[in-house]
This record gives structure tokens, C-alpha cells and sequence, in this order.
């Protein structure tokens, strides 16, 4: 095993970290047995909250789910760097650790989360980095359909920062910008002002 996958996603009213194991089967013995593994890879990926301003059909979140007003708190966001610290410090073999955040769509976030939070986190990712002989970098995934013009701001004040990386889909067809693309040139707009590298 070289990957290892560690996701967190909202259970009301608990975050519940997944953790994938290999195990196989013995013919032999008829047990099921935990197999000796190298883990040189780390995928983490928070889920900050369900909410999401758009409904696009690819969507992997149930639709009942977008009114779901439950967030991630800042003491269950700061866990999981904790845990996933308390991973590494188990299995020191580990050379890379990458970070996502996904919702939802992460800027329905109150803007004081990530304005508290991004910094935070990529703080926490270059420290982990320090350690590690590749280095991580947080993925930050957004629509760009933003209800707070702040975030623009945000994200240009990051834009250079070596661990942070901006994604955002494009899948016109998938209802993506709306009934006709009315809302692909409010994204075009906002895409205009991101001054994001990576």
C-alpha cells in the first residue's frame, strides 16, 4: 500500500474520520489478518459543511442535504490536523500529506471561519511539510459563485502561498452555471479578479 485516504465527513452529530486499512484473507487459516503496510501517501479531505449555493446533477451530496445548515466548528477543524499529526507520529514513513476542504461549497462557510482558519491551516500544512520529503498542500475547492465578495480578497492574500491551492470545477453541462449558463458570467467575473497560481 503506498496511498492512504482519510476523509471526514459530517454525520450528525459527529465528524468521523475514515481510515481505509489494508487486511487479506488467508486461505490457510480461514482468518482475515491486518497486513504489514507502507503508507507513503496521505489523502485528508473535510468536509466543512453541505450547504451549497448551486445544485449541479454530479453532485455527490444528497439533495435533502444542501439545507443542512450544520458547519464544521473550528475545534472539530483543528482535530483533525491533531489526529492526523497523531497518524504520522504512528507510521513515520509517510512522505507526503495533501489536504482538500470540499462542502458543499466551502465559502458559505461564515467568512470569519476561513479568515481564522486558512492562515491556521497553512501554517499547520507547512510544519507538517518541514517533516515530510514531499511537500502538501491544502486544496481549497469552490464554485466561485460566491455569496461574500470578501473571499475574493481572501484568496488573493493567499494566492502565492506555496501549500495553498485553489480548484474549482467546470462542467457547463452538468447544470454547473444554471438554467441557460446565467450564472457563468458571474463566475467568469470572479475568476477575472483571482490572482491564484496553483
Amino acid at each position: 500500500i503506498t496511498s492512504l485516504a482519510l476523509a471526514v465527513h459530517h454525520t450528525p452529530p459527529l465528524w468521523i474520520p475514515l481510515v481505509v486499512v489494508p487486511v487479506c484473507y488467508s486461505l490457510e487459516t480461514r482468518w482475515w489478518k491486518v497486513m504489514s503496510r507502507f503508507i507513503n501517501q496521505l489523502n485528508v479531505s473535510i468536509t466543512t459543511n453541505r450547504t451549497c449555493n448551486l445544485r449541479c446533477q454530479h453532485c455527490y451530496i444528497q439533495p435533502e442535504l444542501f439545507k443542512d445548515k450544520t458547519r464544521i466548528t473550528v475545534d472539530d477543524y483543528k482535530l483533525v490536523f491533531d489526529r492526523v499529526q497523531e497518524l504520522y507520529d504512528l507510521d513515520e514513513n509517510l512522505h507526503e500529506i495533501e489536504w482538500e476542504v470540499i462542502g458543499g461549497e466551502t465559502t458559505m462557510m461564515p467568512y470569519e471561519f476561513w479568515e481564522e482558519m486558512l492562515p491556521w491551516s497553512l501554517d499547520r500544512i507547512e510544519f507538517f511539510n518541514d517533516q515530510l520529503k514531499v511537500r502538501g498542500c491544502l486544496n481549497f475547492l469552490t464554485n466561485l459563485i460566491l455569496i461574500d465578495d470578501r473571499y475574493v480578497d481572501l484568496i488573493n492574500k493567499y494566492a502565492d502561498h506555496p501549500a495553498f491551492a485553489l480548484y474549482t470545477s467546470w462542467e457547463p453541462d452538468t447544470n454547473r452555471f444554471g438554467k441557460n449558463d446565467k450564472l457563468l458570467p458571474r463566475f467568469e467575473e470572479t475568476l477575472s479578479r483571482i490572482n491564484c497560481k496553483n
